[in-house]
């Protein structure tokens, strides 16, 4: 029972407890905080849901604090694909015009749940 209304029997079947706790979902900032913290980028900006992603521990481990223009590099011909899978713009993104790189991820992440025509954005 859930806030005094009754659950259905099949959300209880499920357990979402991983058998490892390195298969945990971690945060990742596309710009490592290292990287806009040496741009004495703030906090606020640095940990702006814009600028985190959720990836496998193995993923966030293997990047660490790769500036954002290596990480791309190394992503090979996997960009397309991580880019697409994570809402990432395509863009010439730096430190530079890490608002824009902002900004324009904030519109991709709306354009996925909102409905135009119902809420303005």
């Amino acid at each position: 029972m859930v806030g005094g209304t009754k659950t259905p029997g099949w959300s209880m079947a499920i357990n979402f407890t991983p058998i490892m706790t390195g298969n945990l979902p971690e945060q990742d900032h596309i710009f490592s905080k290292a990287e806009l913290q040496n741009a004495s980028i703030p906090d606020e900006k640095i940990n702006s849901i814009y600028n985190i992603r959720y990836v496998s521990l193995g993923d966030n481990r293997s990047k660490g604090k790769t500036p954002y223009a290596e990480w791309i590099i190394g992503l090979g011909n996997r960009a397309d694909t991580v880019f697409k899978t994570h809402l990432i713009p395509q863009g010439k993104w730096s430190v530079g015009n890490f608002d824009d790189f902002l900004a324009a991820r904030r519109k991709e992440m709306l354009r996925q749940v909102v409905y135009e025509d119902v809420v303005p954005t």
